[in-house]
């Protein structure tokens, strides 16, 4: 397994916010690469409420930093209705976002997204493949 020291997982309220906020009736799904400026990734992996950090580990194939866990539980799972994102690139994680519980609220369960990945914002943030009817 791949060590990291270098990305942390930090809560991640202006992400989170954004999501909340993407879309509209004129154009209702965005590219999350759009709303991810200056991060340059290729798969975003998302885990939900009580997806303990081997897990997460295990499922990005490199660990990341823990210090200063705040929205993740002291037993090292991430908070019921939260989520976290860890963007990649060429396999390596570049960003850990987690999205606090109170922001917005992320459909799905855990799942590993391409670059092309959509956002449906709103009530309940979504995940979607560009080739999905919207």
């Amino acid at each position: 397994m791949l060590w990291t020291p270098n990305v942390r997982i930090q809560t991640d309220e202006e992400l989170g916010i954004t999501m909340l906020r993407a879309g509209g009736e004129a154009e209702p799904r965005v590219p999350l690469a759009d709303l991810t400026p200056g991060l340059e990734w290729d798969t975003v992996h998302t885990f939900g409420g009580y997806t303990g950090i081997d897990e997460i580990e295990d499922e990005i194939g490199a660990r990341i930093s823990r210090p200063g866990l705040g929205f993740l539980l002291g037993s090292g799972f991430v908070q019921e209705g939260g989520r976290l994102l860890v963007f990649t690139m060429n396999g390596s994680p570049v960003r850990a976002s987690l999205i606090p519980p109170v922001l917005t609220k992320i459909s799905g369960a855990n799942s590993t997204w391409h670059s092309d990945v959509e956002v449906d914002g709103g009530a309940e943030v979504s995940f979607h493949h560009p080739a999905e009817d919207s």
